[in-house]
């Protein structure tokens, strides 16, 4: 995993999803459920998958840079929700790599990575984005939850109405606005003017609502 600057190597257990770094309200994404209930009254959405099945991924960077491409691990089975993810909850390789062989090196926004036919439950996957113009690289992670036959691909819940009255919404977290469903990308607290469909700075849209 990459070392970040300035930051203790190896990353420190319970600070892995933020590489280390905890100023900027960045340590939000190391959060356990509970913690986050706890501060924001809201838990990590978990994304229903199946073994074997391949997930399609789009990213949308707010800075572009030169990728090398990006390395996915996965905890392994027997993953305890109740406290911070640590190197040892991992497997020790990744088990999808999308990686750019030649120039140009472009950000590579849409993917489809295998996920391991070995998982039942709750997992988080840990995305490494490798970038070939700075010295730092940068970590994504989301929840997954694998289910059987039928199950995969979906949300385990219907997202709630965006509210402009000054509502904290962590990144990751979805929200129902214009007729549509979306993802914050940027922890903030809402106003009248940072709507979803509007502030395309904090909200992603990621499909209609049903």
């Amino acid at each position: 995993m990459h070392i970040f600057p300035g930051v203790a190597s190896p990353v420190p257990d319970g600070r892995i999803f933020s590489g280390g770094q905890t100023a900027n309200n960045r340590d939000i994404v190391n959060l356990t459920d509970a913690e986050l209930e706890m501060r924001h009254g809201v838990r990590w959405l978990r994304t229903n998958v199946e073994s074997g099945q391949y997930l399609k991924i789009s990213w949308n960077h707010t800075v572009v840079h030169a990728t090398r491409g990006y390395r996915y691990f996965i905890t392994r089975n027997g993953l305890d929700p109740t406290r911070r993810a640590t190197r040892a909850d991992f497997e020790d390789a990744p088990f999808a790599s999308v990686i750019n062989r030649t120039p140009p090196l472009n950000t590579m926004p849409m993917q489809a990575i295998k996920l391991p036919t070995d998982r039942t439950g709750h997992h988080i996957i840990l995305s490494v984005w490798m970038v070939s113009d700075t010295g730092a690289g940068f970590y994504s992670a989301f929840d997954v939850n694998f289910v059987g036959g039928g199950g995969g691909g979906g949300e385990t819940e219907n997202p709630a109405s965006w509210s402009p009255n000054s509502v904290f919404y962590p990144v990751g977290v979805l929200c129902f606005a214009q007729r549509g469903v979306y993802r914050c990308r940027s922890a903030h607290t809402s106003n009248s003017g940072w709507a979803p469909g509007v502030a395309f700075t904090l909200w992603v849209y990621v499909r209609p609502m049903v």
